[in-house]
């Protein structure tokens, strides 16, 4: 299990549409751990049942700097591509808010793409971590960060 105080204040926040900190939390969890099961286990809940959850772990990633860069990627789904331009073009006034909940109108379709390109940020997110820790064993890495193996998968 990850510590939720890795997460928790990272994602941004809209009244009356809160995100579910500890679901993001397992979810990012099972990615970093590589348990696959678990990753399409928590993914169709956070699609079907949480997308305040979705909104929360995307805008995380594509409403800060690097994010920016990134949703030029061409490894990103077209659908990931427009809402993070969108919420991006939004973030600082007041339409974020209106930009975040639109991740409630995507289709399941296009949730479940915006879902993992968004994990595969989380899992960049990771490795970039564990390569401050590179040389060391890992045991000083944050808690829930000491996962096996180091693969740094590329930036959608």
């Amino acid at each position: 299990m990850t510590d939720t105080d890795l997460i928790d204040g990272m994602m941004p926040y809209v009244d009356g549409w809160e995100s579910d900190v500890e679901l993001a939390t397992r979810l990012v969890g099972a990615c970093w751990t590589g348990c696959r099961p678990c990753r399409d286990s928590l993914s169709k809940q956070v699609v079907a049942n949480s997308r305040a959850t979705l909104a929360g772990l995307a805008g995380a990633c594509y409403l800060t700097l690097p994010g920016t860069a990134a949703q030029h990627s061409p490894k990103l789904s077209p659908a990931t591509q427009a809402w993070a331009s969108t919420a991006h073009h939004k973030a600082s006034t007041a339409g974020a808010k209106a930009a975040l909940r639109a991740v409630g109108e995507l289709s399941a379709d296009d949730a479940r793409g915006l879902l993992e390109d968004t994990l595969e940020h989380w899992m960049v997110a990771r490795s970039t971590i564990l390569d401050m820790f590179k040389g060391a064993d890992h045991s000083d890495a944050p808690p829930g960060q000491q996962a096996a193996g180091t693969q740094t998968p590329s930036l959608p």
